[in-house]
């Protein structure tokens, strides 16, 4: 559990309402939104590439964004990519144990009483929306933007930058920030990271 995130009625925390809504998908999303927001990882609007970030506080991540910057290379990372190691990592397992032990999972599917569970959540507010609700949940439009778009295919970005259009403009703007950002349950949505893998 992860203290002072507990949703109301104290039963669940933040990650283990995302899971019982979304699967370890929107585990993912909740902690990658998060992390974000906190300053912890940076996201290129266009380019969808994550990399550390200067978190504004000094408090320790929770176990969940310290799985985010355990798999965020030094180099950087697709957002996609990222979600996905994110989903898989053992932390994100540890929430789905929780909902087990509860009696709110079992062999991956919901229990009655998990449905039951489920059908009582209320969005609320940030960041309980994005837990229960996925990207449509995301306050910061700019920030809902990237999630709810596809990660960029770099190798098609880099050859329209080496072949620019007969007017001599560099096609490769079309991905450009400037534009405002281009940008079992797999987690909902479909964009960056969708198909982070099932329960």
């Amino acid at each position: 559990m992860i203290d002072g995130d507990r949703t109301p009625g104290g039963a669940m925390d933040l990650y283990e309402t995302a899971y019982l809504c979304g699967g370890r998908d929107r585990v993912a999303l909740v902690a990658l939104v998060r992390a974000a927001g906190e300053g912890r990882i940076a996201i290129a609007p266009a380019r969808h590439r994550v990399t550390a970030g200067s978190p504004a506080s000094g408090a320790a991540p929770d176990p969940v964004e310290a799985a985010v910057l355990a798999a965020l290379p030094a180099t950087g990372a697709l957002l996609g990519e990222l979600r996905r190691r994110v989903a898989r990592s053992d932390a994100v397992a540890d929430v789905r144990r929780g909902l087990a032990a509860q009696g709110l999972l079992l062999g991956g599917f919901r229990t009655p009483r998990g449905r039951r569970r489920r059908a009582e959540l209320d969005p609320g507010t940030p960041p309980e929306r994005v837990a229960v609700l996925g990207e449509p949940g995301i306050a910061d439009e700019r920030l809902r933007r990237i999630f709810t778009t596809p990660d960029p295919d770099l190798a098609a970005v880099r050859w329209l930058r080496r072949h620019p259009v007969a007017d001599g403009r560099d096609r490769g703007g079309l991905y450009s920030p400037s534009d405002g950002g281009a940008s079992g349950y797999d987690g909902g949505g479909g964009g960056s990271g969708s198909g982070g893998g099932g329960w």
